[in-house]
């Protein structure tokens, strides 16, 4: 098994489109958690709790062969564990990373759901 963390504008998406080409109805898109736009705390208490609930979420997880998205990687510790699973993420140089972000806030349309960093950076131009 693969579980495969996309870290946001690290072209994930991209990337994201290998395995669902390889792993067809074996991969889980996991896209839910948003964790950028949740206090650290509170990203890391649901990860927790979804890595002990992980069982309970109703998705057979003996058909799924790679998982992929935006989460902690602690959600899936423990399935991890059980499917000895391989843990990846893709990279990029961190300067390119931070000016990708910022463009992609500045062209968003602000809306209610935009976490503070990036309400702050539309505020203040």
């Amino acid at each position: 098994m693969i579980i495969s963390v996309h870290l946001a504008k690290t072209a994930g998406t991209s990337f994201g489109n290998l395995p669902e080409a390889h792993f067809g109805d074996r991969l889980l898109r996991d896209n839910a958690d948003k964790p950028m736009h949740r206090p650290p705390h509170e990203r890391l208490a649901r990860a927790a709790l979804d890595n002990l609930r992980f069982p309970f979420r109703g998705i057979d997880f003996k058909r799924i062969d790679c998982i992929h998205g935006h989460f902690l990687p602690a959600k899936y510790h423990v399935l991890g564990l059980i499917r000895h699973a391989r843990f990846i993420t893709w990279m990029r140089d961190p300067v390119e990373r931070l000016v990708s972000h910022y463009h992609y806030v500045k062209r968003r349309i602000p809306d209610d759901k935009v976490y503070k960093i990036a309400q702050r950076i539309i505020d203040e131009d």
